[in-house]
């Protein structure tokens, strides 16, 4: 038989190797708990943040001024900038007269009638070297007629066209017309001012485009001086369809 004190140390070593036995067991069971557990709630909001991040950042993120770049580096241009990016061209055009040259941009989108045979008359040099048969202080400059008469014109007219948008105002470009509103053809006149009489012109004629440069010289024009040359400086993507609408509504006038 064993001694009373070598039973007691063997049971006690038993009861520790026990012991540690469902320790790892307990341990073992824990472990398997957590990989097949669930995706927690904290989890699931993690990855939704990282979806909207992906998406696009968050407001707070999106109102935030971009960083600088650094000393020489690069940086893209901004889109329609002067530099990079797609820019909207507008119809423009250049009178050179003797008292001075002026610029006008066109609306060939609103008025594509009237603008495109505006275009096609002075790609044929039909302007270059007529006069300003009248003028009237603060109201109108008008030209455009090969007689210098006031009685001239293409041979052809075109339909009445107006815009509820564009407005007679100091530096509209405007077509002349007889009584009949289907009667422009090639006079047009640029207005002076902004009064009663010019805006009385609304819905009645044809205005199509705004000296955007050269006032002054439009202001110092009188009856007998000479457009030396018009010439078209831009085109936007719509002037082609003007020139082709133009084309379309042309009225014979039997000369």
């Amino acid at each position: 038989m064993m001694p009373h004190s070598a039973r007691s140390a063997a049971t006690a070593v038993i009861c520790i190797v026990v012991a540690l036995l469902m320790i790892g067991a307990i341990a073992g069971c824990d472990r398997d708990e957590q990989a097949q557990a669930p995706d927690m709630p904290d989890a699931v909001d993690a990855e939704g943040t990282e979806a909207e991040v992906a998406d696009g950042a968050a407001p707070e993120e999106a109102e935030q001024p971009g960083e600088p770049a650094a000393a020489g580096e690069d940086t893209p241009d901004a889109p329609g900038s002067a530099t990079g990016g797609e820019t909207s061209m507008a119809t423009t055009v250049k009178f050179e007269t003797n008292k001075g040259d002026f610029v006008a941009e066109l609306y060939d989108e609103r008025m594509p009638i009237t603008t495109g045979n505006f275009i096609l008359l002075i790609e044929s040099g039909f302007y270059d070297g007529l006069t300003f048969h009248r003028v009237v202080p603060d109201f109108v400059i008008q030209g455009g007629d090969p007689d210098g008469t006031g009685m001239g014109g293409p041979g052809y007219a075109i339909p009445l066209e107006t815009h509820d948008e564009i407005r007679h105002e100091r530096g509209a470009l405007s077509m002349a017309r007889s009584q009949h509103p289907d009667s422009a053809g090639s006079q047009f006149f640029v207005c002076l001012s902004n009064n009663a009489s010019v805006r009385n012109l609304d819905g009645g004629y044809a205005a199509f485009g705004m000296v955007t440069d050269g006032m002054d010289a439009v202001d110092q024009i009188v009856v007998g001086d000479t457009i030396k040359k018009a010439t078209i400086v831009s085109e936007s993507e719509h002037a082609d369809a003007a020139r082709k609408a133009a084309e379309a509504a042309k009225i014979s006038t039997g000369r």
